[in-house]
């Protein structure tokens, strides 16, 4: 399966909050955010806001580069996704 660069992002944001034995309720409330947000961003529903990215970075004490570090990750779930190209007539 192909995951898109969200879907990544996710998995990132998910495994350094586990690293720092955070809910993600707890998540939620450090960075002023709602639950569901917190649950949408891990499944890569949604992509982080700068500002969001910002708050994660302080409140799990990394550098925000750490979430699009997929290095640690499974080979097929770093394959992204290739965007759908519109076919040319002529």
């Amino acid at each position: 399966m192909v995951a898109t660069l969200k879907e990544l992002v996710g998995k990132r944001i998910k495994i350094v909050r586990k690293r720092c034995n955070l809910t993600q309720e707890k998540l939620a409330e450090l960075i002023d955010i709602g639950t569901r947000q917190i649950s949408r961003l891990e499944c890569g529903g949604n992509f982080p806001s700068h500002q969001t990215f910002e708050k994660l970075s302080k409140v799990l004490n990394v550098e925000t580069m750490e979430f699009f570090n997929f290095e640690d990750m499974d080979i097929a779930e770093t394959q992204l996704e290739k965007p759908k190209m519109p076919a040319i007539s002529g």
